[in-house]
This record gives C-alpha cells, sequence and structure tokens, in this order.
C-alpha cells in the first residue's frame, strides 16, 4: 500500500538563515525516547520503539532553509510519521505524540495559515488522531480537533502570525492508543503561509486521486519513493487531466509506496 504524503509548490528560499528544526517525541512515561533531535540541514529525523509502540519515525522538513520550500516570510513545515501501536494493558494511557518545531527565525506572514492532515491505517484498528499547529509553542495556530480513522484527512486554516518578529512554529500529531486493538499508521501533517498552491490527496476505492487548482499555472507534480537524503524525485505519470476547477492525476493504491510534491 502506498503512503501518500502531500508537499507544496517549490519557491525560492531566502537568506541563510538556519532553522535548526527539532523532533521531540513521548508516549506518557511509555518509555520512547524525550531527548530530542534536531538537524541544522533543514529535515530531521527521529526512531525508537517501546513496550507500547514498536515502530515510530518521523521525519520533519522545514524551511527555510531546507532548498525550495518555503522563505522567511511565508514559512513551511511538514511532519511525516510512520508508527505502529500494540494492543497492550495500559497502552490507552500511552498515545503517541511528536512534536516537530523551528527556531525563532520566522518573520510576519500574510493571508494566515493552512495546515493539512492525509494519511490512513495501513493494518489495524485506528484510533483518534490530532493535528494542531503553534506559534512560539502555546500560541494555537489550527487545530483538527479529534479524527477518526481509518482515513485521516483534512484541512484547517488560521489566522496571521501576531506574536512579534521572529516567530518559530510548531506542529503536533498525537495518536491515542488502546489496549484492546493495535494498528500501524502513516501520517503527515504540513503547515505553510502564504499562495502556494494546496496538493491534495484522497483515497477512492483502490486508488489514490492527487488534487491541485488549476491557477496555479506552470507546476509539476513529482514522486519520490523515500525521503531520506538525497531524496530522486522523478516525474509522475499518468499526466494530470483537467476536472472542474483542479487538475487531477489518479494512481493505484498498490506497490510501493510514494511521497508527492508539487514543483515549479
Amino acid at each position: 500500500m502506498k503512503t501518500e504524503l502531500a508537499l507544496v509548490a517549490i519557491v525560492t528560499c531566502v537568506g541563510s538563515a538556519r532553522a535548526n528544526p527539532t523532533i521531540s517525541v513521548n508516549d506518557n512515561g511509555g518509555g520512547l525516547s524525550t531527548v530530542p533531535v534536531s538537524s541544522a540541514s533543514g529535515s530531521v529525523e527521529y526512531s525508537s520503539s517501546d513496550s507500547f509502540w514498536s515502530f515510530v519515525i518521523a521525519t520533519g522538513i522545514a524551511s527555510p532553509p531546507y532548498p525550495g520550500y518555503g522563505t522567511l516570510g511565508e514559512p513551511y513545515l511538514n511532519l511525516s510519521i510512520q508508527a505502529t501501536s500494540l494492543a497492550v494493558p495500559g497502552a490507552s494511557s500511552h498515545p503517541l505524540t511528536v512534536l516537530f518545531s523551528s527556531d525563532k527565525i520566522y518573520g510576519p506572514s500574510s493571508g494566515g495559515f493552512l495546515a493539512q492532515l492525509s494519511g490512513q491505517v495501513l493494518s489495524g484498528t485506528g484510533q483518534t488522531v490530532t493535528f494542531s499547529t503553534y506559534a512560539n509553542t502555546t500560541t494555537l495556530l489550527t487545530t483538527s480537533g479529534n479524527l477518526p480513522g481509518p482515513d485521516y484527512v483534512g484541512s484547517w486554516t488560521g489566522r496571521d502570525v501576531s506574536v512579534g518578529n521572529p516567530y518559530s512554529l510548531n506542529a503536533v500529531i498525537t495518536i491515542q492508543g488502546s489496549s484492546v486493538a493495535g494498528a500501524s499508521y502513516s501520517l503527515d501533517g504540513t503547515l505553510y503561509a502564504g499562495l502556494l498552491p494546496v496538493l491534495a490527496i484522497n483515497r477512492s476505492g483502490p486508488n489514490v486521486v492527487v488534487t491541485w487548482p488549476t491557477n496555479a499555472a506552470g507546476f509539476t507534480l513529482q514522486f519520490a519513493t523515500n525521503l531520506l537524503a538525497p531524496a530522486a524525485w522523478s516525474t509522475n505519470l499518468p499526466s494530470p487531466v483537467v476536472v472542474n476547477t483542479n487538475w487531477v492525476v489518479t494512481n493505484a493504491i498498490s506497490g510501493t509506496q510514494k511521497f508527492y510534491r508539487l514543483i515549479q
């Protein structure tokens, strides 16, 4: 089954400031490492497991400075999670929480923020998932509320940042554990500001349908089979078709996992 990852269009990166994104993971004292993992490259990865979560990999991309994903005034964050919960006693008291944060380097943004969550339960019985985003850790920008499985798809808008300059951005995904049913999850949350086109992904029977607005001219859909550096991006086939006000691409769900992005 494919794991679908929505990435927005590439734009020019401004300046040489370092975002030093950081991933922090915990399951309410269950045993997952609470030591944050950080990287000055703009991309950071966390991997661990314990008696409640047998498989946790979280990958985050923050920009700037990651080439091609945002500017100081129109930042971009992406958090991808693959996790498997175990149906063991007490699991419901140990939800998985993944925090992806950036340094306070961002400038004023206008037009508000847009957050999107896409993903699904790959196997087992899915539990509630939430996706919230913040400025400076405590100022709530967007929140999904409780989302039931097996599919987790939605978008949420937030107001302009008014917490001073510079400010940090934070994305938090939480998966509720269960003592009676385990599950494997694939989730992707994005947060960005500005007028970049939104890449939406939805399941339709045995296919996944990828769409973006037709008023975003000159963009090409690309895919990669993993995001580990250096990621190998290729032009996606078949070519998009126009349906109403969207470009639409339909791919089969079966086969190798794929991560998608738009590039101009």
